[in-house]
């Protein structure tokens, strides 16, 4: 089984009823990731969460929502402490790749983690960072089969 790191986009997803085609995929990866205990998030996607289910969602989740939810979902998914390692490896996405410093974060929690998929809509579909190969499970070779 491939160990795969879900971005922060896909969580959000989840929630938003307004598109029910990628919330369908966004809950089946989220429940694959649990089922066979090989998702990952960073502290820096649950942060991302957090900030967006607070704020923006539709009808925003309770302080007490997202502790639940953070709680029985996010947090067993986070494995990996944060480290000043991941910070260097980060700034070397940046410098190396071009990417964005939050992606670069985001991709330094896959690498980490040591995933092997990065299930992204945000970043390029098919990117890869050493082991780490984005996918973006909207896209219709991501969906088909």
């Amino acid at each position: 089984m491939t160990t795969c790191f879900l971005d922060t986009n896909i969580l959000i997803y989840t929630f938003d009823t307004s598109d029910p085609v990628k919330q369908s995929r966004a809950v089946q990866l989220v429940r694959d990731a649990i089922r066979t205990g090989e998702g990952r998030v960073s502290a820096q996607v649950i942060h991302e969460f957090v900030n967006v289910a607070l704020r923006k969602f539709a009808r925003p989740l309770t302080p007490g929502e997202c502790t639940e939810y953070v709680e029985s979902l996010l947090l067993p998914m986070c494995r990996v402490p944060w480290t000043q390692a991941m910070t260097l490896d980060a700034l070397g996405l940046v410098s190396r790749h071009s990417l964005s410093w939050f992606d670069s974060l985001i991709v330094a929690g896959a690498r980490a983690s040591e995933c092997t998929t990065l299930w992204s809509e945000d970043m390029k579909d098919g990117s890869e960072y050493g082991r780490v190969r984005v996918r973006n499970p909207f896209a219709p070779s991501a969906t088909a089969g």
